[in-house]
């Protein structure tokens, strides 16, 4: 279960296998202030030599959780006709999810697995292939990168003061924004940060620890290195079963998690709503003053006005309104036509009318001005079919002449009529292109 406490703490004493059963409880309530009545636990003991006074001692992995989650766990599971074999702390499903899958790891030194989501940092301090202590801090808000802190330090130095050395020897870096947050994690831990993508080993992108319990959890029965941290610890009948099995607690596992991230997510919105509620009476207790001495059908008026300013806002930011008539210009223009303005009016807010308009001004230069007088046709024609113009203006736009280039030769008559006087320019033939229906333009 994600809500589930991790301890470790060192005996300084040998104590016989057989009297811990009795002997572990009692010394993790020096440690744990909490009724152990209304828990259920589970604990790994592993024996070790200090490395100053070289003696003796039993290293103990202390994990618990509420009896009223088991049962929770356990009601729902069967209530999906499911009989749970296991139940362990998603900290041990963490770091095997990490420690089965790193392949650069080739020993058993510690290491600190720190995986960084979108809005929390996990750290997963592990020590001979088990978890000796998890942090998590949540990274989310605008707080700047230099003033963050992770205190690492100080969960490296609880650790190395039980053992009397420092076990850990690298952290490793997952998640999102790895870049960021390297030289962060680098001075925090004082230690070489490797980078790990686990997309090269999932083959897809995990966004949470919870993700990363999940694939944890479906691979304990095949964890023949970590320790086993059972709440229940009901034994499967045969290694048969245990075969049969196995795809049917890998999804067994990901349900648990994903129900307890559930659970999670509903305890952090609820603690956020009472934020947001209490933000929200701490404003309110003083007037505002945009409604200071108005009416209620003042008050109202004003907020239906807001309301229809940001709807209309929010429609006109929907559509890519321009989009579509700039690839029709872009993929009918010629080589011979320079395009020297392009304008798109539309009313805002919108009638129900469409009062849109293009307006497109440029040159045509050929060298020849009945050359240029027949491009320009034929940009207008084809433009004025492409399907954002006919929808405009149904094919018929306003299309003139300015000016033509009088170079290379004598224009005709007929080239000349419908033109302006001034009719002499030294830069080919510019014209106008109007497509619009309805109304004036703003």
């Amino acid at each position: 279960p994600a809500f589930s406490l991790l301890r470790h703490f060192v005996i300084p004493t040998q104590i016989e296998r057989k009297h811990w059963k009795q002997a572990i409880p009692f010394q993790a309530r020096k440690y744990i202030h909490f009724p152990f009545e209304k828990t259920m636990y589970s604990y790994y003991v592993y024996e070790f030599e200090t490395a100053a006074s070289k003696q003796k001692r039993l290293g103990v992995i202390f994990t618990m959780t509420p009896k009223t989650i088991i049962e929770k766990l356990e009601k729902g599971l069967r209530g999906l006709g499911l009989d749970p074999v296991a139940i362990e702390p998603s900290p041990l499903s963490l770091s095997r999810s990490f420690i089965g899958s790193d392949k650069e790891a080739v020993d058993d030194t510690g290491r600190i697995y720190s995986f960084f989501g979108s809005h929390m940092a996990s750290f997963v301090f592990t020590n001979n292939n088990a978890p000796v202590l998890l942090r998590e801090v949540e990274i989310s808000g605008s707080l700047p990168m230099e003033r963050r802190r992770l205190e690492i330090t100080n969960c490296t130095e609880f650790i190395a003061k039980q053992l009397e050395r420092d076990p850990f020897d690298e952290a490793v870096i997952m998640g999102q924004n790895m870049d960021n947050w390297t030289a962060l994690l680098e001075a925090e831990s004082k230690k070489p940060v490797r980078k790990w993508d686990l997309s090269e080993v999932y083959g897809v992108e995990t966004k949470s620890a919870g993700e990363m319990a999940a694939i944890g959890a479906s691979m304990k029965f095949y964890d023949e290195k970590g320790p086993d941290l059972d709440y229940i610890k009901r034994n499967r009948l045969s290694d048969y079963e245990f075969n049969a099995g196995a795809m049917f607690w890998k999804i067994t596992g990901v349900v648990v998690l994903l129900f307890l991230l559930l659970l999670g997510k509903s305890w952090m919105g609820m603690l956020s709503e009472k934020k947001n509620l209490a933000e929200a009476k701490r404003k309110n207790a003083q007037p505002i003053e945009d409604f200071r001495g108005l009416t209620a059908t003042q008050i109202q008026n004003n907020l239906n006005r807001i309301r229809t300013q940001n709807n209309n806002l929010e429609q006109l930011l929907k559509v890519n309104v321009a989009t579509p008539f700039l690839v029709d210009i872009a993929e009918t223009i010629p080589p011979q036509v320079w395009l020297e303005k392009i304008s798109y009016k539309e009313e805002f807010p919108s009638k129900n009318a469409d009062t849109r308009s293009v307006t497109l001004e440029g040159v045509v230069y050929t060298g020849d001005p009945a050359k240029d007088i027949d491009v320009g046709k034929k940009f207008r024609d084809t433009l004025s079919a492409r399907p954002s113009f006919m929808a405009l203006c149904n094919g018929v736009p306003d299309f003139q002449y300015n000016e033509v280039d009088t170079r290379g030769g004598r224009t005709s008559s007929s080239v000349r009529r419908g033109l302006n006087s001034d009719a002499a320019v030294k830069n080919g033939t510019s014209f106008t292109y109007t497509c619009k229906k309805g109304g004036a333009s703003r």
